[in-house]
């Protein structure tokens, strides 16, 4: 009897097949079959990376697998119908059913995120009201989701290879990169505040490799 495969890798499932993984990335946040898992040791970006295996990743407290997002004081944990915000400053417990995103971004109270099979970016008060719902046709399985210190919501949009900014108020939005940039693929995205230095990942062709790509990460000023 075939063995059930309980965690594929991310990078092969990127790319439309099924492997067992064998691996997680602490940094990437993806799990890595045996081969991606070699190419990931090699590449320059990733191997310096902390990785574990998928057996000592589901002996983790289940919290620790499902933290998407803190500020300092706000600790936003998800599960598959729900999330819960805790308050570090007393560890309060919030439970949000309204509240079931990919990724998830806080700023000034109010927490954002992504819906990934449903093409949305969200805004919520921190009681979980939604504040508004934002579609467009450049969003396409959004993933990795933050904001700048002017509010304004950048997210990529993985299958359309692009980082979207969406207004504050969450009724226009602009496309900054696209594939014509080196964008393929992305699947996180993070900005320092402070310094307005962008990071985003995204995947490079590498010469004379039998794989098409690996991943990498572009850093912009904005």
């Amino acid at each position: 009897m075939a063995s059930l495969v309980t965690d594929c890798c991310t990078l092969c499932n990127d790319d439309g097949t099924s492997t067992e993984a064998v691996r997680w990335c602490i940094e990437c946040e993806v799990f890595l079959c045996t081969d991606c898992d070699k190419y990931h040791k090699k590449s320059r970006s990733s191997k310096a990376h902390n990785t574990m295996s998928t057996k000592d990743y589901h002996n983790l407290p289940k919290f620790m697998q499902e933290i998407i997002a803190s500020d300092g004081q706000l600790l936003v944990v998800r599960s598959v119908e729900k999330s819960t915000i805790v308050n570090l400053n007393d560890m309060s417990q919030t439970i949000l059913e309204e509240v079931v995103a990919s990724r998830v971004a806080l700023f000034k109270g109010n927490i954002y995120g992504t819906i990934y099979n449903e093409n949305k970016v969200c805004c919520y008060k921190s009681s979980g009201e939604a504040l508004w719902t934002f579609q467009h046709d450049d969003i396409v399985d959004p993933l990795g989701i933050t904001l700048d210190r002017n509010g304004f919501v950048y997210v990529v949009s993985q299958n359309k290879d692009r980082v979207v900014v969406v207004s504050p108020d969450g009724k226009t939005c602009k496309t900054i990169l696209s594939e014509a940039d080196g964008i393929k693929y992305p699947h996180a995205i993070d900005i320092d505040r402070e310094s307005g230095i962008m990071i985003v990942s995204s995947k490079i062709r590498v010469d004379n490799d039998d794989r098409e790509y690996e991943r990498t990460a572009f850093v912009y000023k904005i």
